[in-house]
């Protein structure tokens, strides 16, 4: 036969025996009191940044990242790559090393402290654009507050750097685009030049196949006189070309010398375009060479970025896990131990 188990007698039950109830408590308390002595907690310091992001560069309902020309479908899209962007910004290795050389010429207990272990000990907590939190743990409360006073500094100094050699990497991209249109209007030129000379060289081989005393019909001093227009564009002095025409009645041999002075122009203008291509290469390098700085000191940030400190009541630094709190978790774990044990002894009461 089975023993009965009732709740209300284990409730009797544990009414009676409070004092054995108690003393686990008690002793769950001491775990915790003795474990918080053994184990001391870090203690946090926090400080506040607003994060705000200009997003007027909307144009038919696209947004356009400044440098990766890349289409953005949405404010959200935008949102989030500037937000990614400047949470991974803040732990880049320039701005922990010059923190802890900061921190190092402060405080000569920094000094066996390494950028891993810096950065380990620094939090960056934010949901959203707006306030953005960023914290720094210790087991010294007075080196957790340097940390966070220093660091909070370096990110606003090096974040707002970066957001500025944004804007002139911009501007170095922009010109770089604009000696790239330039360069290829030039060999747009060049390219006309040779389709030029190609077609007066014909034309000086029609002539020169003609006898020597037959005028030159009209439809050849048409075709000449449409090469003089079309060529207005490509030479710096059409209208030398074009006074110097010769008269109906010229000779064949004139207008065999004309062409030769038309082509000879041709190529020094050819010449002259050339070497403005390779002028425009040279500076365009200079321009990339620049580009290629400030962008990588932009570290990706959008010029639409505004980061700045919230001026907050500065609170002293927190224990992470408060002694009061280790306390009464060990006193509630020493309640469940209790339980565990009744419930325990009554699966072993209960059987047959």
């Amino acid at each position: 036969m089975k023993n009965e188990w009732s709740i209300q007698k284990e409730i009797l039950y544990a009414t009676q025996r409070w004092p054995i109830i108690f003393s686990y408590c008690i002793a769950g308390c001491l775990i915790g009191l003795l474990f918080s002595s053994l184990l001391p907690s870090p203690y946090r310091a926090t400080r506040e940044l607003y994060v705000g992001l200009n997003i007027q560069q909307l144009s038919n309902g696209q947004f356009v990242g400044e440098l990766s020309q890349a289409p953005i479908s949405n404010v959200d899209d935008y949102k989030n790559w500037q937000m990614s962007c400047l949470n991974s910004a803040i732990f880049t290795n320039e701005i922990i090393d010059e923190t802890l050389s900061l921190l190092q010429e402060k405080d000569s207990r920094w000094n066996g402290v390494n950028e891993q272990e810096l950065a380990d000990s620094l939090h960056v907590y934010w949901r959203n654009a707006g306030k953005w939190r960023l914290v720094a743990e210790n087991q010294d409360p007075l080196l957790a507050y340097q940390a966070i006073t220093i660091w909070q500094i370096v990110v606003l100094e090096k974040i707002n750097e970066a957001i500025s050699e944004s804007s002139q990497a911009i501007e170095m991209h922009q010109k770089n685009i604009n000696f790239i249109q330039t360069e290829t209007n030039k060999q747009e030129l060049i390219y006309q030049i040779d389709h030029t000379i190609e077609k007066l060289s014909e034309m000086k081989n029609r002539i020169s196949d003609l006898p020597d005393k037959q005028d030159i019909d009209e439809t050849l001093r048409i075709s000449l006189q449409t090469i003089i227009i079309q060529s207005n564009s490509i030479i710096s002095s059409p209208n030398l070309i074009s006074n110097e025409f010769p008269n109906i009645n010229a000779s064949k041999t004139e207008y065999m010398n004309w062409i030769n002075s038309f082509i000879q122009l041709l190529e020094s203008e050819k010449e002259n375009t050339i070497n403005e291509i390779d002028w425009l290469e040279e500076e365009r390098q200079k321009i990339l060479t620049t580009y290629n700085i400030v962008n990588k000191k932009s570290l990706g940030l959008s010029t639409d970025l505004v980061v700045d400190g919230i001026l907050t009541n500065q609170q002293t630094p927190q224990k992470i896990r408060p002694t009061s709190l280790t306390i009464l978790v060990g006193g509630f774990l020493g309640l469940i131990a209790w339980v565990f044990i009744q419930l325990l002894k009554i699966s072993l009461s209960t059987k047959p």
